[in-house]
Parts: structure tokens; C-alpha cells; sequence
């Protein structure tokens, strides 16, 4: 007969890993004797005593109060502030850190409150850590360890190089969540320092979600989070505000690499001295669903993996300033400047009503609205292209609508209406271009430019320089124009002239009326939809050319309706007036 003993250390070690023993329960009281804090009469007196006889698996339960005190964490345990001091073990859920705060203050102990060092993990949850002092992570220090942090305050810790609160490095992953990050700072100008409230270090990541970074700084870069992503880190941000922090270098709120989803960014940076932008990208950084508004600065600046329904608002500086970059469904408003960009795509977005230009640079810009710009509506300076935009009640010296170098770009589809320049080309300006630089003129097909003021009169749609500004530059000739409506009339293939093509230009409705010489009269290639949505082309019979290639010159495609009954190109009370007078009227079909 075979021995049953190993058979029976296997279903023994089976049960074990189905049931593990439960770590102990280690409770910290100021009211404690100490001894060895299996109850509140017999708590520590301080948290590091129960820190040092904890072993892996055990929790600490830590009455409210303030303790003045620092540990160094060997075990993978579980730190939980909120408690009043007399629950059992079936009472962990009426602890209660917001009425019962924890506070560990490590005020005058010249370290970090708390350093975890290869810990496989490790949990800290309601407890406030502050008063830190170190030269990494004032309020946290970490390597090698995996931390959750929950429902925590960090306040008023500082650390002289790296992550005034924490500081995670070295192989570490931090995941924190439902944390106030406030008041922290890091002040060193060495050359790798930043991070006034988190700063992410070597090979380490972090998730952050659902935390309020306030009123940090950072002598060198972010002010609230730093990601030192050249040396392998990344951070991963959501559900967050960041309100009132700020740096003497770049990102007030960011610096690094970092994915930023459903976040908020309010009045960041320095009012004494806006510069810098509230979020600095490095590598792949991406952001969306998120605002910036407010900053003393600029918005976003090198975020390369894509910013995408995202509103930058209001913002002292550059709204966004990006290269190879996705710009998508985004509002930018009523920054200092709008948009800089260089070899990006530009798409589905409104940029209105910047102090500056409302973009800049070049790339490749679609169905934009871009209006009431205070230093041009586009500044093209590079080759671009620009398809089915309205841009409109922008306002310049030259170029009010479109400035741009004789450099080959292509607009099409583009209504350009209602712009302003002090000088020439009201809607659309070529600029000099430099001495021994080839001109290449730009093109514009099946556009719509009307109704600009500039002057003389007779540039006030399309304008291009007669004269080099000074050394080293020559004059420009106008662009090539096609398939398009110009006021006042443009030489080119297929372009057509007339009174003003729209509904009310006056009143922003840059429509096409229903006599409008553009409709069906445009180039027959043209993109699917418009800048309202609507299927391209629509034939309407008997205008213009027939068939599939009937597209509509402009941003917009005119969109016939039967109900239209004084067709004036609006469906509105007066159509149902007529409708109303010949209901139940009788006619006679021959």
C-alpha cells in the first residue's frame, strides 16, 4: 500500500491557497500602552512601532489624531487612518477619515514621513501625510514597490530635487486614487528636479485618478506631477483637477510623458509672471475630453500622441503649440493665440475669438470654423492645405481671413468671409517670399471669398504683395484660382462673380441663397461632406452643373428643401403662412 502523506500535503497546500491566513491587526492609539497593539487599550503609541513589528499581510489601524513621526515600511502591509478607537474587526467600515482625520506629521524629522522600499505591496488610505522635508518624496518615498493609495491628503510636504508629496522610483508602480495633493513643493534648480505635489522616476509608473492637485510648485518643471520619461516612465491621469499650481519652468500643471483623459486644469501658473504653458508633453503624450482654462501661460505644448475633444479656453498664452500632431473636435477660445502648429492635422474644430493669430504654422487644417481672430484667422508658413474651413470676422494688417507664403498651399472648399485688413487681401494675402526661394503660387479651388474689407477696396477679397519689405525678400504674385466665387470678380477657370452669395453674411449666415451662382458650380471633385455635416454633393436640378459632380463652391453645400416655399433658403413661418393659405385649395391637373 502506498503512503497517503504526500497526497495529503497536497490537498493540505490546496486549502492553504484557497484560505490564506489573515494577516494580524495592529492598532495605533495615543491613548495605547504599546505593548503590542493586538487592541486599542494595548495600541502603539506611534505608527512606526506598529510598522516595525508588522509582518506581510498585516493591517494597521491608526486612531485619529497627530502623530509626529516618520517609518521605514519592510512589510507588505496596510496602513488605514479614520479610526475613533473602538471599533472591532467586524467595524472597518465605519471608520470615517474625513470627521476622523489621521494625521501624520513629519514636521522637524528632516526625512520623508514614510519610505517604502521593495515592497510587493503596499496600501496607505485615509491618512493626511505632512510636514515632510527630504530630498526626494517629502511626504512619500518609494523604489522598488507597488503602492495603492487611497482617499488621502498630502499637504505642505517639501522635497529639494524630486516629488514634494511622493516620489516613486526605480521599478515602482504607484496606484493612487481620491487624494488631495496640496500645498506641496520642490525647490531645487538642479538640472533633474521637478515635481511639487508627485514626480514619476526611473522605470516607474503611476495611474492617477480621481485627485485634486492644488496650489503646488516646482522650481524647475511641473509644478503638480513630473514624469521623467527619459529614463523610462510614464503616468497614465484621469478624473483629476488641477487648480493654482505653477513652475518657474515648463508645465505648471504637467511636465513629461503622460495620458491625460477627463481632466480639469484651472488658473495654473504664476499671475506676477504668466509664462510656460499648463501642460508640457514629451514622446507620445496624449490628452482628451479634458480643459484648460485660465492659465497665467499657455494651454498644451508637445503632446504628439493627439489632443482630442479637449476646450482651451481663455488662456494667457499659446493655446495649443504642437508638431506632428492630431488636433481633433477642440475648442481653443479666447486665448492669446490660438493654435501653433507644424506638420499636424488640424480637424472637426472651432478656434475663435484669440488675441493673436488663430493659427500659425501649417499642416494639414479641415473642417475648422475659425472667426473673430485678433492677428489673422490662418498664418500659414509652410505648405498646407486647408479644406471645407469657414473662416470668418478675423482681422489683420495684411490677410485678415488667410496669410501665407507663395509656397504651394492648397485651399478648397473654404468659405473665407466677412475679415478685416488694415491693408490688402481682407479674405486672403500671399506674402513676400525670400530672394533665391522658388515661388510656387498657392491654389485655391472651389472656395468662397466675400464679403472682406481691406484696403484699397479692390484687394479686399484677395491681396498679394507688390513689394519685398526690405533686403532679401521679393514680391509675391496673387494665387491660382479656380472653380471659386471671389467678390468683385478673380480671373481663373470656372470662377464666377455676383452680389453676395450667402443668406446674411452680416449676421454670421454664410449659407448659399438659392440663386447663388456657387451652387453645382464648383470643381467635381469634392470631399463627402460639409462643414454642417451634410452629404456632399447635393444636385439641385436645374442649376449649375448636373449629375455627381455637382458640388457647391464653399464650406457649405446648399441643401434644397420642398418646404422652402418662397425659397429664400430658409424654412421658417413664412413658408408655413403659404402653406396655410393654400390648405385645401383646389386645382385643376390638365
Amino acid at each position: 500500500m502506498q503512503p497517503k502523506t504526500p497526497i495529503l500535503l497536497c490537498i493540505l497546500a490546496a486549502i492553504l491557497l484557497l484560505n490564506p491566513t489573515q494577516g494580524a491587526i495592529l492598532r495605533v492609539s495615543d491613548t495605547g500602552d504599546g505593548s503590542d497593539g493586538l487592541s486599542w487599550q494595548t495600541a502603539f503609541r506611534k505608527p512606526s512601532d506598529a510598522m516595525a513589528s508588522a509582518s506581510n499581510g498585516d493591517e494597521i489601524w491608526i486612531k485619529e489624531g497627530t502623530y509626529n513621526d516618520r517609518s521605514v515600511v519592510t512589510s507588505s502591509i496596510s496602513l488605514y487612518g479614520g479610526f475613533e478607537g473602538v471599533e472591532n474587526e467586524t467595524d472597518f467600515g465605519s471608520r470615517d477619515p474625513g470627521s476622523r482625520p489621521t494625521i501624520i506629521d513629519g514636521s522637524g524629522l528632516g526625512d520623508s514621513v514614510m519610505v517604502f522600499t521593495d515592497i510587493s505591496e503596499a496600501t496607505v488610505d485615509g491618512l493626511t501625510i505632512t510636514g515632510g522635508e527630504a530630498l526626494f518624496g517629502g511626504g512619500i518615498r518609494m523604489s522598488g514597490t507597488h503602492l495603492v493609495v487611497y482617499d488621502c491628503v498630502f499637504e505642505k510636504n517639501k522635497a529639494q530635487t524630486l516629488g514634494g508629496a511622493l516620489y516613486v522610483s526605480s521599478n515602482s508602480f504607484l496606484d493612487i486614487s481620491g487624494t488631495v495633493i496640496k500645498d506641496n513643493s520642490a525647490t531645487s534648480d538642479a538640472n533633474n528636479c521637478g515635481g511639487g505635489g508627485i514626480a514619476i522616476g526611473s522605470n516607474s509608473h503611476a495611474a492617477i485618478a480621481k485627485l485634486r492637485f492644488r496650489g503646488n510648485y516646482a522650481l524647475c518643471r511641473g509644478g503638480a506631477l513630473y514624469v521623467a520619461s527619459f529614463v523610462n516612465s510614464s503616468a497614465e491621469v484621469s478624473d483629476c483637477l488641477f487648480a493654482y499650481n505653477w513652475s518657474d519652468g515648463p508645465g505648471h500643471a504637467i511636465h513629461g510623458e503622460v495620458i491625460v483623459y477627463s481632466s480639469l486644469f484651472h488658473e495654473n501658473g504664476n499671475p506676477t509672471d504668466p509664462k510656460t504653458e499648463t501642460l508640457s508633453g514629451a514622446g507620445e503624450s496624449l490628452i482628451s475630453d479634458s480643459t484648460i482654462r485660465y492659465s497665467y501661460g499657455g494651454g498644451i505644448k508637445n503632446f504628439k500622441g493627439g489632443i482630442e475633444r479637449c476646450h482651451i479656453i481663455e488662456n494667457r498664452g499659446i493655446g495649443i503649440s504642437s508638431a506632428f500632431t492630431l488636433i481633433a473636435h477642440s475648442e481653443i477660445i479666447g486665448n492669446h493665440i490660438g493654435v501653433q502648429m507644424a506638420t499636424s492635422v488640424l480637424t472637426d474644430s472651432m478656434i475663435a475669438n484669440n488675441d493673436g493669430e488663430g493659427i500659425s504654422g501649417g499642416g494639414e487644417i479641415s473642417r475648422c470654423t475659425i472667426s473673430g481672430n485678433g492677428n489673422g484667422g490662418i498664418v500659414v508658413n509652410e505648405p498646407s492645405i486647408i479644406e471645407t474651413c469657414l473662416v470668418s470676422g478675423n482681422s489683420a494688417f495684411n490677410g485678415g481671413g488667410v496669410s501665407l507664403d507663395p509656397d504651394g498651399t492648397l485651399l478648397k472648399y473654404c468659405t473665407i468671409a466677412d475679415n478685416t485688413a488694415e491693408e490688402s487681401g481682407g479674405g486672403l494675402f500671399v506674402r513676400p517670399h525670400s530672394t533665391g526661394v522658388e515661388e510656387i503660387p498657392p491654389v485655391v479651388n472651389s472656395c468662397v471669398i466675400a464679403s472682406n474689407r481691406g484696403n484699397p477696396s479692390n484687394s479686399a477679397n484677395i491681396g498679394h504683395s507688390t513689394f519685398g519689405p526690405g533686403p532679401g525678400s521679393e514680391p509675391s504674385g496673387p494665387p491660382n484660382v479656380s472653380y471659386s466665387f471671389v467678390g468683385g470678380g478673380f480671373e481663373g477657370d470656372g470662377n464666377v462673380n455676383g452680389t453676395s452669395p450667402f443668406v446674411n453674411a452680416a449676421k454670421g449666415d454664410f449659407q448659399l441663397l438659392i440663386d447663388s451662382p456657387c451652387i453645382d458650380s464648383a470643381s467635381t471633385n469634392g470631399p463627402g461632406a460639409d462643414l454642417d455635416g451634410r452629404i456632399r454633393p447635393i444636385d439641385i436640378t436645374g442649376i449649375g452643373r448636373e449629375g455627381p459632380g455637382a458640388f457647391d463652391m464653399g464650406a457649405f453645400e446648399f441643401d434644397y428643401s420642398r418646404a422652402d416655399l418662397n425659397e429664400d433658403g430658409k424654412v421658417d413661418e413664412l413658408d408655413l403662412m403659404i402653406f396655410q393659405q393654400d390648405w385645401y385649395r383646389q386645382i385643376e391637373i390638365q
